[in-house]
């Protein structure tokens, strides 16, 4: 009996269950998963959620099997723990979470998820002297009789809230996911011991009979306590009234958000973070709970129920209800923070269908810090059963191995997770595990366009193009060996991590030539030109361009001509005329090599020396100019021949071999008048032929 009663009080705070979820982290197979990080959402493109309950329970100081085991000589280890002071329930740690409805899908790179979900976060603490007295009976001599227990030390914690909740996730690129969850809390209860200052004493009084002592000064402060009690007393409210009751009014509100991250190393490397719970809940009809009193009661031994007279029970009981009947005092609204948690996580793929996982783990409560470890691993069978196997570690546990499963029978899914199976084993003589804490969450789902994976790379098989070896969404589930970017069916330097521009090969100066076949490594230059730059784009590459920074022609080794002539710009007295290399490109029409600029006689071929024009009979003077163009003769004479050189052309010179005079037709001068040039005559009359046959 006396056990049955420490029982009672131990699996009283076990009705409800605190949070770890190790196991279930990046449990990808199932939807749910997603609400431990919002940018790890499910494979499947579509899932509706049908069922879903988690609950844990965390106790620490005892566990279940102590409170039936014995020691080699008989006596119940759970009076060792008594006998020895080790026995102190503080922090006990309640958590149930129900989510009736979760509906996520997909659509391109965006996950988008809806639901309702109820949330009971409670912390309790149970004194020894509570369990002891419970256990032994507060008058047992030489344990409590005449002795102060205290229980002061009792905690309650205590909130309850249903949660409306919208999330989504984005993937920003082929490495990084980002998703939030956001959600409108509306409050049931919450709940709080301030204070409490509890003693009992048991001694003797009149008549020899036991006597107990009780004093009391406590204050508890709380909200939606009174609609609990409404719910509990009132037969004639409906539930349907009740529920919208809260709606219209709610005890508490609040908004709270979800955060996480995903960042995907390569094809076999992640890691991911999250942070849950981040906001508050106000609080209305907030009501402060106090008492402060004594009791004295004489008249029966509580340590033989069987003697206990009901009259005298039924006296105590009233007493008791009296002492601690609270005083309701209204109190201003107040505000309490939700217990954050935060998760680490890595997982590397060893091969296409099994993977390892990490997950650190903390949680704020009441400003302490509770942290959890676990390492998993994850095997896919065929394409309906995923199972998980960990070992996890969650504040001072260290013997907690736990087991994940998820069954897919077409588009029903069923799953079972828990963190310490241990803990949830029977408990029976055999059973020697150190079970403090244990949880279990169950569920259905209905899943539709399923991303079935073979190669665990987040690529469905119906994209995948290689559907056995894990790659990247962006090459269709093929991989990048070498991460640069370019899928090894493309890659032309496995193994060498290079550019796109250059199909995966190295390409130092990135101009989308590959350093082998670049004859200017260091500069970016043109594909055309074996990666050598050509600053004029005129074809030529500009360490082989003699005019790098004036387009030209090829066949002019990269310098212009503007008309054309095989003269270069730089060269060409005439860029805009065409000429040829003798006259400086400049034109020579008659091809006599004087320019047309300067030559005399541009359609006649003459000489250099007479500025173009020609000389037929060599004398130096002109033909233009030369009266004898065909006679060689001095420029006295007009290129006339002088035989006698007397200045009278011999065409003219009546004695060309005899020097003489103009006006004696080039004869000497005589006296003879008959000789004498007549006035009338002129000096140099034309003749009739002045050419000599």
């Amino acid at each position: 009996m006396k056990k049955l009663i420490v029982i009672a009080l131990v699996m009283l705070a076990s009705n409800l269950f605190a949070q770890t979820n190790l196991t279930f982290y990046n449990f990808r197979t199932v939807g749910q998963s997603y609400f431990l990080n919002p940018a790890l959402p499910s494979r499947q493109s579509f899932t509706l959620g049908l069922f879903d309950s988690y609950n844990q329970f965390y106790m620490p100081g005892i566990t279940g099997y102590d409170l039936f085991r014995s020691d080699q000589t008989g006596k119940q280890s759970l009076e060792n723990f008594l006998d020895n002071d080790q026995l102190h329930l503080k922090d006990i740690q309640i958590y149930n979470e129900l989510n009736p409805l979760f509906f996520g899908f997909r659509i391109k790179k965006n996950y988008f998820s809806l639901g309702i979900q109820t949330t009971a976060d409670h912390r309790i603490g149970l004194p020894k002297d509570l369990l002891a007295m419970a256990y032994y009976g507060n008058a047992s001599v030489g344990k409590y009789f005449g002795k102060d227990i205290s229980v002061s030390d009792v905690q309650l914690d205590l909130t309850s809230y249903a949660s409306v909740y919208f999330g989504y996730t984005r993937d920003i690129n082929e490495k990084l996911s980002l998703g939030f969850r956001a959600k409108y809390n509306i409050g049931f209860y919450n709940a709080k011991l301030e204070r409490n200052l509890t003693t009992l004493t048991t001694d003797s009084g009149s008549n020899n009979a036991y006597a107990i002592t009780i004093a009391t000064d406590y204050e508890l402060k709380g909200a939606g306590v009174g609609r609990i009690d409404q719910l509990i007393n009132d037969s004639t409210l409906k539930m349907d009234e009740f529920g919208m009751n809260y709606l219209n009014k709610p005890v508490g509100s609040g908004i709270s958000f979800d955060f996480g991250m995903n960042y995907k190393m390569n094809n076999k490397l992640s890691f991911s973070a999250s942070v849950l719970g981040v906001g508050s809940m106000k609080w209305k009809e907030a009501v402060s709970y106090s008492k402060k009193a004594s009791l004295r009661f004489e008249g029966f031994n509580v340590e033989d129920p069987s003697e206990i007279d009901s009259t005298m029970l039924a006296n105590f009981t009233d007493s008791l209800s009296t002492l601690f009947s609270p005083v309701e005092t209204q109190i201003a609204g107040y505000s309490t923070r939700l217990n954050t948690q935060v998760y680490l996580g890595m997982q590397y793929n060893l091969y296409k269908s099994g993977s390892l996982g990490l997950v650190a783990y903390g949680q704020m409560a009441n400003g302490t810090f509770y942290p959890g470890f676990s390492a998993s691993f994850t095997q896919r069978i065929w394409r309906v059963l995923d199972l998980r196997a960990n070992y996890n570690m969650y504040r001072d546990q260290k013997q907690n191995v736990g087991l994940g499963m998820a069954l897919g029978l077409g588009p029903i899914m069923i799953y079972a997770v828990s963190d310490n199976l241990l803990g949830i084993a029977t408990i029976d003589g055999t059973l020697k595990a150190d079970a403090h804490y244990t949880n279990m969450r169950v569920g259905m789902n209905i899943n539709i366009g399923g991303r079935f994976d073979r190669d665990n790379d987040g690529v469905p098989d119906r994209k995948d193009e290689c559907k056995k070896i894990p790659g990247l969404i962006k090459f269709n589930g093929c991989p990048d060996t070498d991460n640069d970017s370019v899928p090894d069916s493309k890659d032309e330097c496995l193994g060498a991590k290079g550019s796109i521009l250059a199909n995966g090969c190295p390409d130092a100066d990135g101009d989308g030539v590959k350093d082998i076949a670049d004859s200017c490594i260091d500069v970016k230059g043109s594909a055309k030109l074996s990666g050598c730059p050509d600053s004029d784009n005129d074809g030529m590459a500009d360490k082989f361009d003699k005019c790098p920074n004036d387009s030209g022609a090829i066949g002019r080794f990269g310098c212009p001509d503007r008309d054309g002539d095989g003269v270069l710009d730089n060269s060409d007295a005439c860029p805009d005329e065409y000429g040829f290399a003798f006259t400086n490109g400049c034109p020579d029409n008659d091809r006599d090599s004087v320019p047309d600029a300067q030559d005399e006689c541009p359609g006649v071929p003459g000489s250099i020396l007479l500025k173009g024009c020609p000389d037929l009979d060599g004398d130096g003077i002109i033909n233009k100019l030369d009266e004898c163009p065909a006679e060689a003769g001095p420029a006295a004479t007009k290129g006339c021949p002088d035989t006698d050189a007397d200045g009278v052309p011999d065409k003219l010179d009546a004695c060309p071999n005899e020097p003489g005079v103009p006006g004696m037709a080039g004869c000497p001068q005589t006296t003879n008048p008959q000789l004498e040039t007549p006035a009338s005559m002129p000096v140099n009359p034309t003749p009739n032929n002045p050419k000599k046959k």
